[in-house]
């Protein structure tokens, strides 16, 4: 019919502390190609979770999650959750890590700019 559907409103929510990114721009990059390989289909193109999902947006991601980062992605620590490790070494477990921590440097400074 002429019905329209309801707008879905999205909760504005505040960034977590987190550590200081301090990568170049080539880590970063390879980061992203990693992360669009091995953790967009779950956690989201471009490091934008789905609103709903079933999976964490990951430029949510506070310090203890960035102090554990290699032993989720590596080591599998929450494989119990849903969230398996990945074979991978820690230069490349690093690069998507900065490249997720690039992401939420760019929320962060869209949101200062509101």
């Amino acid at each position: 019919g002429d019905a329209s559907m309801p707008v879905a409103e999205l909760l504005a929510t505040e960034l977590p502390e987190q550590p200081k990114l301090e990568a170049s721009a080539e880590v970063i990059a390879t980061g992203k190609q990693i992360y669009g390989a091995e953790c967009g289909g779950c956690h989201g193109k471009d490091a934008v979770a789905r609103v709903g999902g079933t999976t964490r947006d990951l430029r949510y991601a506070d310090s203890k999650t960035h102090a554990q980062w290699h032993a989720i992605v590596i080591g599998g620590a929450l494989r119990s959750n849903g969230m398996p490790g990945y074979e991978m070494s820690i230069d490349e477990s690093e690069a998507v890590r900065s490249y997720v921590l690039s992401r939420a440097g760019e929320l962060r400074r869209a949101a200062a700019e509101e």
